[in-house]
């Protein structure tokens, strides 16, 4: 809950920011308002939205403006997904690609794609991704260079 004294010196810190006074008893009204209409808020989400609000906006702020600003804060984002290293070996480069081919076929009804899922042992898998996909060693990626998405897919 962002309290009524949070509130408070945000209020009366953006005031010193922008160069603007406020009489004390409008400082008070606005203070007792929005402690009301933020109750759902922490101190610390408050102060993230006020401070990006300073960020974005040159002007004084409404409770609308500070709402906002909670709806830009990096919790409510989704989380950045993390791209895998690239491979260094023509071996590693098969295994990683047999995965995405693998799901293709049986996405296709490729009932040895379906069992490759369900192998328990690394070599029943590479038994079954080699007799769905073929000799894996053919690939031509050398090592060297950026893959196209037809190189891993081929």
């Amino acid at each position: 809950m962002a309290t009524y004294t949070t509130i408070r010196d945000e209020l009366e810190r953006m005031c010193i920011l922008m160069q603007r006074s406020l009489p004390e008893p409008d400082l008070e009204v606005i203070a007792r308002e929005w402690s009301e209409t933020m109750r759902e808020v922490d101190d610390q989400r408050f102060r993230a939205a006020m401070r990006r609000h300073r960020e974005l906006s040159r002007f004084w702020p409404t409770e609308a403006d500070i709402r906002s600003a909670l709806e830009g804060l990096t919790p409510n984002r989704p989380p950045v997904l993390e791209l895998p290293e690239a491979t260094s070996t023509p071996e590693e480069f098969s295994r990683q690609a047999t995965f995405p081919a693998m799901i293709l076929a049986s996405l296709r009804g490729d009932k040895r794609a379906i069992a490759f899922f369900d192998a328990t042992s690394d070599a029943e898998r590479e038994a079954l991704a080699r007799e769905v996909l073929g000799d894996t060693g053919k690939r031509r990626w050398n090592g060297n260079g950026p893959r196209s998405v037809g190189e891993v897919l081929q």
